[in-house]
């Protein structure tokens, strides 16, 4: 098995055991930020480049304060406090209709995986409100802190398929 088929085996159980593990192929003695984590999950050149130059350390220096950062798409803009205080009551009425159900670790490593390597990911801003509730990154569709959405058993993503036609990329009819 190559590194590469390695990294895209592990289970990720958050964005910061990514990071770790990450880190860790790479040879670092502390995790990669979750940019480059999104970067290496959405640029397969750039993975591919970590992965060359992880024996070269000014290189591999330079690609980690350097992460891939693509434009928002069409479609996206940054969510106002007020439009995410509003998804977020919406999100917890449809979970406590579901009874407050979880996804299984299975589906939770899908959806996070799916989500990681979507181009409309985005490392969460500086912003008060992303540091309050510990929002690594957001979808740039719905504004949605990814871990915490992919979790939750009411939720669908609201991103098509580009490979399945009818489906989001989570897999889910849309």
């Amino acid at each position: 098995m190559t590194t590469v088929q390695s990294l895209a085996e592990v289970k990720l159980g958050s964005i910061d055991d990514g990071c770790r593990h990450l880190g860790q192929v790479l040879g670092l003695d502390e995790p990669v930020s979750p940019a480059v984590l999104m970067s290496a999950l959405s640029s397969d050149e750039y993975a591919r480049n970590l992965l060359t130059c992880r024996k070269e350390p000014a290189f591999l220096r330079q690609l980690l304060d350097n992460p891939v950062r693509s434009a928002p798409a069409a479609g996206e803009t940054r969510a106002r406090p007020a439009e995410m205080l509003r998804s977020a009551s919406a999100a917890l009425a449809r979970w406590s209709k579901v009874g407050f159900s979880t996804a299984s670790d299975e589906v939770f490593e899908a959806r996070l995986r799916a989500c990681l390597g979507c181009p409309h990911v985005r490392q969460s801003s500086d912003a008060a409100y992303y540091k309050l509730m510990k929002t690594r990154a957001t979808c740039g569709l719905c504004g949605c802190d990814i871990e915490k959405k992919a979790r939750l058993g009411s939720e669908k993503c609201p991103g098509a398929d580009p490979n399945d036609y009818g489906r989001n990329r989570w897999g889910q009819p849309i």
